[in-house]
């Protein structure tokens, strides 16, 4: 049985519509906790002269995770007289960012404890390499990973074997 039905609307993005549930009403009753993602800066700090880097973007990264059961009750819409609820960790939901960003994190702490320098924002991954061996190799650990634990790669913005060698 749904607790709360929220508004859905459309939102035309790039090339494409996409389905937004306005989850205000539901965001008032979440505690969010703060949380600084990483970004250029970390970059800055590990970057050295003569790194391959390479990235991996993840394909809807928050529908990677899905919400226990006992939410989906508040997680509801009605869509032409049918009413459905969202089973994954949906873009609106306050408390999203977070979320997934913690689940990142604990990805890029296995790859780290490895000496893999990687820099998460949100759904991309940024690698930073020695020598274009590294970065093949490390590419091809990171991909068997991300496979391993469900995560699906966005083919169309992402090409792994495409390094990049910096001069700096």
């Amino acid at each position: 049985m749904l607790t709360c039905i929220s508004p859905l609307n459309v939102v035309e993005q790039r090339d494409k519509c996409c389905l937004i549930l306005d989850l205000r009403k539901v965001n008032t009753h979440l505690v969010v906790p703060k949380f600084k993602y990483e970004g250029l800066r970390r970059v800055a700090e590990i970057i050295q002269p003569n790194d391959w880097l390479f990235s991996i973007d993840l394909k809807s990264g928050y529908h990677h995770v899905k919400i226990h059961p006992s939410c989906w009750r508040f997680l509801g819409f009605q869509f032409e007289n049918e009413y459905y609820y969202i089973r994954s960790l949906p873009f609106g939901l306050a408390t999203a960012p977070f979320v997934f960003t913690q689940l990142i994190k604990q990805l890029a702490k296995r790859w780290r404890s490895r000496s893999v320098r990687v820099v998460p924002y949100v759904d991309d991954l940024l690698f930073l390499c020695d020598s274009a061996q590294q970065a093949q190799s490390t590419c091809t650990k990171v991909l068997q990973d991300l496979k391993g634990t469900g995560f699906v790669i966005n083919a169309k913005n992402n090409h792994p074997s495409e390094m990049k060698h910096t001069l700096t």
